[in-house]
């Protein structure tokens, strides 16, 4: 597949079961005379069995108990960042853990079911990463896009929109 056969078959997947994606994703390649339903079927299938593909499943945050979040970040010697990182990317209330270059080193967002549960969360890095220090703890107030989607206050998909890492200017079609 090209940049423009992805371009020209993007579908809104949100709420079709896999199989109906990938047979959707097919008819409409096959429709525009660019791949067989097969043949479709068959890459997908590649893509998912190498793991350079994988399907998600996002649910409104607070369905999940979820009621905000807190960006930390936080300072790590060198020598134990990627131990670290690991380490609290493993935990359950961890959405995004990233090393960055800077001083401090690792960012952190974390889900939160109350304020009272981010003291339990540094309280668990001061306890399980010694020498790590949290220099900056953010609380976030709303999130607005995840994933491509647009949401509303209690984290429902309002609107999607399509990835295009391929364009010209990525601003040209913002509104």
């Amino acid at each position: 597949m090209d940049v423009e056969q992805i371009r020209s078959s993007r579908i809104d997947c949100f709420g079709y079961p896999l199989g109906e994606v990938v047979d959707l994703f097919g008819q409409v390649l096959d429709a525009a005379g660019q791949q067989s339903q097969g043949v479709t079927r068959g890459f997908c299938h590649r893509l998912r069995q190498n793991g350079d593909i994988a399907f998600r499943c996002d649910v409104a945050r607070e369905l999940a108990g979820w009621h905000t979040m807190a960006l930390l970040w936080l300072t790590v010697p060198d020598m134990d960042l990627r131990a670290v990182g690991h380490r609290v990317a493993s935990w359950p209330e961890t959405r995004m853990c990233a090393a960055v270059a800077s001083p401090t080193n690792l960012a952190l967002i974390v889900n939160l079911r109350s304020f009272e549960h981010l003291e339990e969360v540094l309280i668990r890095i001061a306890t399980k990463c010694p020498g790590v220090a949290v220099t900056e703890r953010r609380l976030l107030l709303r999130q607005v896009k995840v994933y491509g989607r647009l949401v509303d206050e209690s984290g429902r998909c309002v609107e999607v929109i399509p990835p295009d890492p391929w364009a010209a200017d990525p601003g040209a079609t913002a509104g």
